[in-house]
């Protein structure tokens, strides 16, 4: 996996399936059970906000790509990699304090945040609540 994210060929397209992919796996077992329920009382007959809640996700993920990396960045051939590199190594140390600190609470939401802001002050900032509606 990582070989491939490295890969100077990928696309936004690409880019946004990588960061969704844990909500594009949600949407797959949701269709899995579709066909194949565990159990009678497993019965699933709609996808619907699974493919919703991934639709959402990969439109949202290029919405930031696109507002965070600008034009001429774009035109080099590593801009994604790097980007996508960059993503995932956050989301590991996210996961890192998370765990660090029994979960997440409201306390550590808020530490998040704040280290957030710190970290991207002089980057473009995406109000991704806007492109949840």
């Amino acid at each position: 996996m990582r070989h491939y994210r490295a890969s100077a060929k990928l696309t936004i397209d690409e880019l946004s399936m990588f960061i969704c992919r844990d909500v594009g796996c949600d949407l797959s077992y949701c269709q899995h059970l579709v066909g194949k329920p565990r159990s009678s009382t497993q019965s699933i007959t709609d996808c619907t906000q699974q493919f919703n809640n991934f639709r959402d996700c990969i439109v949202r993920e290029k919405k930031i790509f696109r507002n965070l990396v600008s034009d001429e960045q774009r035109k080099d051939p590593m801009a994604i990699p790097n980007y996508l590199e960059k993503h995932f190594k956050e989301r590991e140390k996210l996961k890192k304090e998370m765990k660090m600190m029994g979960g997440m609470t409201d306390e550590l939401k808020e530490k998040i945040e704040e280290m957030e802001a710190v970290n991207t002050a002089n980057r473009k900032m995406v109000d991704t609540a806007s492109l949840k509606q």
